[in-house]
């Protein structure tokens, strides 16, 4: 099998990164390309990186993004990638068989995308699982027949949203929605011709977009216990909040996610226009004014079927309009 390994760095983080390239040398499986991908560095961080992966003794690349920002290094890594191609962070520690549970798992023609447990817990037990139990609640029917079955699903108003009794299980391999992108690999057949908009600014369920198109292609998405990563809680990490806003901005692309959806399999407008109406009643969820801006935004993109471009002048506008926001106003 033709195997990569694809790594978004802004190289900030060289011990981290050089953790990485040490798990990387350390995998039972030998035969893969590493592939870094990276905006356009100084001269000076460009001769440390290539110096640091030319020490691991690694088959590597270093690809430079034609854009910015994690959405689009996910869509460079979509292009550049191999016939099968795991992806992590560059602060991620990989078990010695990650590389080699994946290429079992994929030579499975029927699993488009997998994804593992991060810490020894479950994709879905990270900061967004009130979010998903508060969908939940609201819809509970998953968007198309493919999602029977998942523990997490879209629901019809293209909420992910996810079953309450799935906590309380220990299950080894299930079909999921949210695989968690320091831990996933996929085929590239399976999301070929896929991209994640790039008018998202944290990108926070670019997985679960990549895996939709899985299910829509008639193929399955697992997450499968055996296979873990340790990811420590960096202060710099590109993904983690640091000010109310980006935790503000994370909500709101998260009740988005209508908008994305619709573009993949078409979602129930009615639906999401009662969830719009019934959002703010949840007293499990915070922030319910920004999630009803949000539900309010993918209902006007949705219906008027705005392009990228229009969307990106609306987001532009939205986002500015946050920042001025006081975070006292929101929990009312």
């Amino acid at each position: 099998m033709d195997v990569s390994v694809t790594v978004p760095t802004l190289f900030k983080r060289e011990k981290s990164l050089r953790a990485l390239l040490n798990s990387l040398t350390s995998q039972t499986y030998k035969d893969f390309k590493v592939i870094i991908i990276t905006p356009n560095l100084t001269r000076n961080s460009k001769e440390r990186l290539f110096a640091l992966l030319e020490e691991s003794k690694l088959d590597f690349s270093i690809c430079i993004q034609n854009g910015s920002g994690f959405v689009n290094a996910i869509n460079t890594a979509l292009d550049v990638c191999r016939e099968i191609n795991i992806s992590t962070d560059d602060d991620a520690i990989l078990d010695k068989h990650v590389i080699e549970k994946y290429v079992l798992a994929l030579m499975d023609n029927k699993i488009g995308l997998a994804t593992g447990f991060v810490n020894y817990l479950p994709p879905f037990f990270n900061r967004t699982l009130f979010l998903y139990l508060s969908s939940y609640f609201l819809d509970s029917k998953p968007l198309t027949q493919n999602l029977y079955g998942y523990t997490t699903f879209f629901n019809r108003a293209g909420i992910i949203t996810l079953k309450p009794t799935v906590i309380f299980q220990t299950l080894k391999r299930f079909r999921t929605l949210t695989p968690i992108g320091v831990n996933m690999a996929w085929r590239k057949e399976a999301v070929k011709g896929f991209r994640i908009p790039e008018f998202l600014k944290k990108g926070i369920l670019n997985e679960s977009y990549l895996a939709l198109v899985c299910t829509e292609r008639g193929l399955e998405v697992l997450s499968l216990k055996e296979i873990n990563v340790l990811h420590p809680k960096s202060k710099d990490s590109l993904s983690r909040s640091k000010t109310w806003i980006d935790d503000f901005t994370k909500i709101f692309e998260y009740y988005l996610s209508p908008a994305i959806v619709n573009r993949i399999v078409p979602i129930d407008i009615d639906q999401l226009s009662t969830y719009y109406k019934q959002i703010t009643k949840i007293s499990l969820f915070n922030y319910p004014m920004i999630a009803k801006l949000a539900l309010q935004t993918a209902l006007e993109i949705t219906i008027n079927n705005y392009d990228d471009k229009k969307i990106d002048k609306l987001f532009k506008n939205t986002y500015e309009l946050i920042k001025l926001m006081n975070p006292s106003f929101f929990n009312n």
